[in-house]
């Protein structure tokens, strides 16, 4: 028996079990529709497009910070930013009518200490909100989504977007592919136009111009008084470091990370799909091990930079490494959502891999975790979500998901238990978590939908096979 024809076997017997066949199966069909209903109310009442600071600039989605990954002493932003708050003055008076302003103050300072800046709007939680519902069907929510793209769509520095709305942080790949996703999801970017292709290939060219150097390992990649863990020539960096855009002082250390790469490479395969790009056209690199070091330099075609990155996803998954979770995004499920995002918009790679099994396999393991209350619980609502996005992409039945989605449903439509998407590592050596409830629950209106709102046309995507030789000459993937 195949590891496929297990874990359908598995679901077969878990449907039977549960009596999830005939009336029973409507009825969650019925109860996942209404869940659809009410989260799409519940970020409708949020007012996401009316949460403005008190310069003006729009906000829309903003995370809890929290100091821990269970959302305990963190700041909801959209409840106490206001974009002023740059001094302990002004954090005095923001606070001057909670009655535990004591305890926010202290968390503030202690959050502001570890980004090394004073805290501001946030970018990527509407770039994600964009990138995976873009295309729902409802007016609202597509005026909802209109109106969000606008807080980032034009807030790059020639071509590179950055996570919080100042350039006090540095510019990044996660962002910047994230960011392209949403702009060609709702045509903001239109590939067919002449400014289309010109904006497209600005974006591509920073996202491939991160692509490292040289291989270092992880004892000889240390900086900002971080382990930075093993580089890999030519895969995608998170920060860039090249002094290009962004000086010394901004610099974050060379780090390579699976799902920045994942989230890198949908804009550049789409380009080179609609044959924008060829795959022989040869790209400068530059990067700056330190910010006193000198510059390291190099070049590489697309198709080595593409075969190099599709390589270390592959090796992240079907090593196992992916079980561990990653340094931003620390639950496993996080990993196979937007992995098994990028094989569904390009099957081409589910081919040439053929890991569509071993997909199959990672879901139903994290099925049967047992629930721990951490970043990687596997019934926390936002995991939950992420894996049942995860098994519709890959083929498999989402029930087990959508159950367990439906029961966790606030009464107002939203999932208020925080889980957080992503981390941020400091200077410090402490994370700084990100989540909100309006995050999870557009996850897991995503989810919930009969039809994917984030799938982009990006062609056939047949130019892949013509990697396959200088993958497997290059890597040490198994096959």
């Amino acid at each position: 028996m195949t590891r496929l024809e297990h874990v359908q076997l598995r679901n077969l017997e878990h449907m039977l079990s549960k009596g999830r066949l005939g009336q029973q199966e409507l009825d969650l069909d019925h109860e996942v529709s209404v869940a659809r209903q009410r989260a799409t109310r519940y970020i409708l009442n949020s007012r996401l497009d009316e949460r403005r600071s008190a310069d003006g600039r729009l906000v829309g989605v903003q995370s809890r910070i929290a100091l821990g990954p269970r959302g305990k002493d963190g700041l909801d932003l959209t409840e106490i930013l206001d974009g002023l708050l740059t001094s302990p003055e002004q954090a005095e008076h923001v606070f001057a009518q909670d009655p535990l302003r004591v305890l926010w103050q202290k968390v503030a300072e202690e959050i502001q200490n570890r980004l090394g800046f004073p805290l501001e709007p946030e970018l990527f939680s509407n770039m994600l909100l964009v990138a995976f519902l873009g295309k729902i069907q409802d007016a609202g929510l597509s005026a909802l989504n209109r109106t969000l793209l606008s807080s980032f769509a034009h807030s790059d520095v020639r071509g590179l977007y950055h996570f919080f709305t100042s350039l006090r942080f540095a510019c990044d790949v996660d962002c910047t592919g994230m960011a392209a996703r949403a702009r060609l999801l709702t045509g903001d970017i239109d590939p067919k136009s002449e400014l289309g292709k010109k904006e497209l290939r600005q974006i591509t060219q920073r996202i491939l111009g991160s692509a490292a150097v040289v291989d270092v390992s992880s004892q000889h990649n240390e900086s900002h008084g971080k382990q930075n863990g093993v580089l890999r020539r030519l895969v995608f960096k998170v920060y860039l470091d090249d002094h290009e855009l962004q000086g010394a002082a901004l610099d974050r250390g060379l780090k390579n990370n699976p799902v920045v790469v994942i989230n890198g490479l949908l804009p550049v395969l789409a380009e080179i799909s609609w044959g924008l790009r060829s795959l022989d056209e040869v790209i400068p690199l530059k990067e700056y091990p330190a910010p006193d070091a000198a510059a390291r330099t190099g070049e590489a075609t697309v198709r080595e930079i593409i075969a190099a990155n599709l390589s270390y996803v592959m090796g992240y998954f079907l090593s196992g490494e992916f079980r561990s979770g990653c340094r931003y995004y620390e639950s496993p499920d996080a990993f196979l959502c937007f992995f098994s995002d990028l094989l569904v918009h390009f099957p081409a790679i589910h081919e040439l891999f053929d890991v569509r099994e071993a997909l199959c396999t990672a879901i139903e393991e994290r099925r049967e975790v047992k629930p721990n209350g951490e970043v990687d619980d596997p019934e926390a609502p936002l995991n939950l979500a992420l894996r049942a996005i995860a098994a519709s992409n890959t083929g498999i039945d989402p029930s087990h998901e959508w159950a367990l989605l439906v029961a966790a449903q606030d009464p107002d439509g939203g999932f208020s238990r925080y889980s957080p998407l992503f981390a941020l590592g400091t200077k410090h050596g402490h994370n700084l978590y990100f989540g909100s409830k309006e995050q999870t629950t557009a996850f897991a209106l995503r989810a919930l939908s009969p039809h994917d709102p984030g799938r982009l046309n990006v062609g056939d995507g047949m130019f892949i096979p013509e990697l396959a030789s200088t993958i497997w000459s290059a890597a040490s993937v198994p096959r």
